[in-house]
This record gives structure tokens, C-alpha cells and sequence, in this order.
């Protein structure tokens, strides 16, 4: 890894989590890119089709794993091996 590269990680690992996401979304900005997991979308149903069954408007959702970005999944688990849970804590990862 280039020295560049190792400082940048140096400094960022020096971020609060609210200063990481200002970093991340003007990264964002200056790049035209989003760290956001992209989303498929599903195809319109044919025309002529039959009409389908009533729609379904309620829904159960039970949330298995939240995604976070790769930069603060660094941050938390250089905390914890610092021992220090608080950022966890904070951000309800246990």
C-alpha cells in the first residue's frame, strides 16, 4: 500500500462517525458517485395480462442484516479492538 493510502486510512480512522459521513457524502459529491447498495427494479406485467389477485398491502418485515458503508464497518471493529464499545453501542450494534 502507498504511503498516501496509508495516511489517508490513518486519518480517517481518527473521524467521529458524524465527521466519516460528512467525509463519505462529499466524496459523493465531488465524484458523482453513491456508496448506496443499488436496487433492482421489477419489469411492468405484460399488456393484455390478466388482471392480477387484490394487491397485497400489508407486509411482516423482519430485518436479518443492515448494510453498512465498508469505511464505518472499519472504524467499529478498530474500536473494539481498542475495547472501546461505545461507537457501537451508539449506532445499536452489539
Amino acid at each position: 500500500m502507498s504511503e498516501k493510502v496509508t495516511k489517508l486510512i490513518d486519518d480517517v480512522k481518527t473521524l467521529t462517525v458524524i465527521e466519516l459521513s460528512e467525509f463519505v457524502k462529499a466524496v459523493e459529491k465531488e465524484f458523482g458517485v453513491s456508496a448506496a447498495a443499488p436496487v433492482t427494479v421489477a419489469a411492468a406485467p405484460a399488456a393484455g395480462a390478466a388482471p392480477a389477485a387484490e394487491e397485497k398491502t400489508e407486509f411482516n418485515v423482519v430485518l436479518k442484516a443492515a448494510v453498512l458503508h465498508p469505511t464505518i464497518c472499519a472504524i467499529i471493529e478498530s474500536e473494539k479492538r481498542k475495547g472501546d464499545y461505545r461507537i457501537g453501542e451508539r449506532m445499536f450494534i452489539r
